[in-house]
């Protein structure tokens, strides 16, 4: 393939710097979940890439952020993050910035082992 770029090795060098860490179980729930809509699901998957590295699972991300990450408008964004509180996925911590703590309901314990 020539003296190209590797894309494989970096792709391999940029995850032994990432913190994420979703297990299978995670993504699989998500993934099925009817309620909600492919970008919800992937407003879920960006939340849970920046809570990786909590051992609390929230993190502080604007919707501004999100809305960059996804090339949508902060209108769309808020109004995904609103069905993701409603629904349980999330939960809001309102201080000074807006914190969320990830969540998967519907999951039962023996579903995690």
């Amino acid at each position: 393939m020539g003296s190209g770029f590797d894309a494989t090795s970096f792709i391999l060098n940029a995850r032994k710097n990432s913190a994420l860490c979703i297990s299978e179980m995670e993504l699989l729930h998500i993934l099925s979940c009817r309620e909600l809509s492919a970008m919800e699901k992937l407003m879920w998957l960006i939340i849970a890439y920046y809570t990786a590295a909590q051992d609390d699972l929230t993190c502080a991300v604007s919707a501004v952020k999100i809305a960059k990450l996804m090339q949508t408008d902060e209108a769309t964004v808020n109004a995904g993050l609103a069905k993701l509180r409603e629904l349980g996925f999330l939960k809001e911590h309102k201080e000074e910035v807006r914190f969320f703590t990830l969540s998967l309901p519907g999951v039962n314990a023996w579903q995690s082992h």
